[in-house]
């Protein structure tokens, strides 16, 4: 995905459950990138849980369904 604006997300965690909350975005516009910058922002709102596994962090939510994967670069 190639976003250009910044988000941020307050949230607090016990275990490996967690609440993520709304949070701020700049508004910038920028043409020519991926048109889910809002679904995958949808989708951290949604997680319940969430799980490190190598490199990847995985969000999970209340229904069970992955909904964010995160792959850590080397």
């Amino acid at each position: 995905f190639k976003y250009c604006n910044g988000k941020s997300f307050p949230y607090t965690k016990s275990g490996n459950t967690i609440s993520i909350q709304s949070g701020i975005s700049t508004m910038m516009f920028c043409s020519g990138l991926d048109p889910s910058e809002s679904t995958v922002s949808q989708a951290f709102l949604d997680a319940r849980t969430f799980r490190m596994d190598g490199n990847t962090l995985t969000f999970t939510g209340a229904d069970g369904r992955t909904k964010v994967s995160l792959f850590k670069q080397n």
